[in-house]
C-alpha cells in the first residue's frame, strides 16, 4: 500500500512539472505589446480627466505637456485671454485672428512651457494658450539630468544639504518641484530677448525678474512688464 501510495504522489507530481500556462492572449507578443501600450495610455487620459476637476488649469496644462515632451506641437494662442469653446463657430465666420506658435516640447514648468526650434526658444504662459494640436506621436529624446547618473560628491551633497543644493540648480528644481516662469527667466538676465504683448514685439535686454513681472530695458530706459499682459517671450539660442 506504501509503494502504492508514494508512486501515484511522484506521478501527480511529475504531471504538476508538465504542466504549462496557456497564453493571455492569441495575439503576437509585438502586437500585444502594442496594443496593451495604447491601453495604457488610454487609461492614463481617462484617470487624467477624472483628475482634472480637481486641479488648477496650470496643473492641468502642466501635466499635459509632461506627455508631450520631445514632439513638436503648434500652439493656438489667444493673448486677451478670451479662448472659444467652440471652433466651429469660427471656422463659418472665417475668422483667424488668433496667434500660432510652432515648436518641440523641451519642458514643462508649473505656469509655462518652453518650445525649441531650430534657432529659437519660446516661452508660453498656459494662460495665453487655446489649443495643442501635435503633429505627430514620434517624440525626438530630451536629454534630462538624471539622478541614478550622478557622482557620489553630488549624491553626498544632496543628502546632507539638500535645500541649498537644489535651490540652486534650475535643472533639480524643475526635477523635484517644476519651475515657474519667473525663475526659469532668471537664467537669461542681462540677455536679449523679445516680450510679445497682443500683437507687439518689445525687444529690449532683461534686466530683472521677480514673481509677478519682469522689467526690460528697452532703448535705455526701464520698462515693467505685468506676466498678466504678456502673451509669450522669444529668446534667442
Amino acid at each position: 500500500m506504501r509503494k502504492k501510495k508514494k508512486a501515484k504522489s511522484r506521478r501527480s507530481k511529475e504531471c504538476k512539472k508538465e504542466q504549462f500556462p496557456s497564453p493571455n492572449s492569441c495575439l503576437p507578443k509585438d502586437v500585444l505589446e502594442k496594443l496593451e501600450a495604447e491601453i495604457k495610455e488610454a487609461n492614463e487620459l481617462l484617470l487624467d480627466l477624472a483628475l482634472s476637476g480637481e486641479r488648477t488649469p496650470d496643473e492641468s496644462f502642466s501635466e499635459a505637456f509632461k506627455g508631450l515632451i520631445g514632439q513638436v506641437v503648434e500652439l493656438k494662442l489667444n493673448c486677451e485671454n478670451e479662448c472659444e469653446v467652440e471652433e466651429e463657430e469660427e471656422e463659418e465666420e472665417g475668422e483667424e485672428d488668433s496667434l500660432t506658435v510652432t515648436g518641440r516640447v523641451f519642458l514643462a514648468g508649473t505656469n509655462f512651457c518652453s518650445l525649441k526650434s531650430d534657432e529659437k526658444e519660446r516661452l508660453v504662459p498656459y494662460e495665453s494658450i487655446c489649443y495643442v494640436y501635435p503633429n505627430n506621436r514620434f517624440a525626438k529624446p530630451i536629454h534630462e539630468p538624471a539622478l541614478l547618473d550622478i557622482g557620489p560628491q553630488l549624491r553626498k551633497c544632496l543628502t546632507t544639504d539638500f535645500g541649498s543644493i537644489v535651490s540652486g540648480s534650475p535643472e533639480l528644481i524643475q526635477l523635484f518641484y517644476g519651475l515657474d516662469l519667473a525663475v526659469y527667466l532668471l537664467r537669461f538676465i542681462n540677455e536679449d530677448l523679445v516680450v510679445h504683448i497682443g500683437n507687439k514685439k518689445n525687444q529690449g535686454i532683461l534686466k530683472c525678474v521677480d514673481k509677478s513681472s519682469l522689467v526690460l530695458c528697452i532703448d535705455e530706459e526701464n520698462r515693467v512688464i505685468s506676466f498678466d499682459d504678456l502673451c509669450f517671450i522669444e529668446l534667442s539660442k
